[in-house]
């Protein structure tokens, strides 16, 4: 068992090396620069985009749950598509996965899926409001990050 957490260590040590040795933190600093001039400029709230680049970065850099990375684009691509909903839940739930559950359990799949849907939904209105400003920045940190 220490020898994989030996190995796990390892592999984010490399990551950490390659990102330092690719120039991936100056990049950022770089753009978040960028983009609070920018915002500030504008009026926007600076704290607002800095935290979006936090939180930005410690998806690229940590990664995504599959799961929720899938529900994401499609959250993103119903509410770019069709706009805002009434049956959204109805949209995103897997519909043959709710047919096998007893009454309780629907209740509970549904709430879990519309927490789901509300961390989906402030990352996007963060990445709709920030679009604007941080287009050419996003491009560049996922560039460097791999």
């Amino acid at each position: 068992m220490s020898e994989k957490r030996n190995n796990e260590i390892k592999s984010i040590a490399k990551m950490a090396k390659k990102r330092l040795k690719n120039g991936f933190w100056e990049n950022v600093s770089e753009n978040v620069q960028k983009q609070v001039t920018i915002a500030e400029e504008e009026g926007e709230n600076v704290s607002g985009v800095i935290k979006y680049y936090k939180e930005k970065v410690t998806r690229v850099i940590v990664g995504e749950n599959e799961e929720i990375e899938s529900l994401y684009l499609r959250v993103k691509y119903i509410l770019d598509t069709f706009g805002d909903v009434s049956d959204i839940l109805g949209r995103l739930c897997d519909k043959e996965y709710m047919q096998t559950l007893s009454f309780s359990q629907k209740q509970r799949y549904l709430f879990e899926l519309a927490k789901k849907y509300r961390i989906c939904r402030e990352r996007y209105e963060k990445e709709k409001k920030y679009s604007a400003l941080s287009s050419s920045a996003e491009q560049s940190i996922h560039i460097v990050a791999q």
